[in-house]
């Protein structure tokens, strides 16, 4: 995904395309509540990039590798379209103990991410690097 994009971003981008996949198609919608808590675009916003949609998939393969407790808080920022009241309510804290619940959750996704980018590179290099090889004793 391109740079500039914060993690929440990436998030409520993998939130739209795991919804989408889910109701066969169409994006789903926040609620007034959620967008005016949030930034002023909207969540239901596309992303200005191309390869959101392989964001996605890097950010579902970071999520199946964090703990538990980390995909529900997860799924109950970005997945769950209730009013906050709820989703407090769901996670049993208060408005800003959530808030710190999520951002470590973020931190656990963005650190899987990272590595996940960083093992598919390494790999890609190793390939590249193996490739050269045959070229090379094919032209010897």
């Amino acid at each position: 995904m391109s740079t500039g994009y914060t993690m929440d971003d990436r998030l409520r981008n993998w939130a739209r395309w795991r919804l989408k996949n889910r109701s066969g198609g169409s994006y789903a919608r926040s609620t007034m509540e959620e967008r005016v808590d949030g930034d002023r675009q909207g969540w239901d916003a596309p992303l200005a990039i191309n390869d959101d949609e392989a964001d996605a998939v890097d950010i579902e393969a970071a999520m199946q590798r964090v703990e538990d407790e980390a995909r529900r808080v997860i799924g109950v920022h970005y997945l769950d379209n209730s009013l906050q009241r709820v989703k407090l309510a769901k996670m049993g804290c208060s408005r800003s103990r959530y808030y710190e619940i999520v951002q470590a959750a973020r931190l656990k996704v963005e650190a899987e991410v990272a590595q996940l980018i960083a093992l598919r590179r390494e790999r890609a290099r190793a390939e590249s690097q193996r490739l050269r090889e045959v070229v090379r004793r094919a032209a010897a």
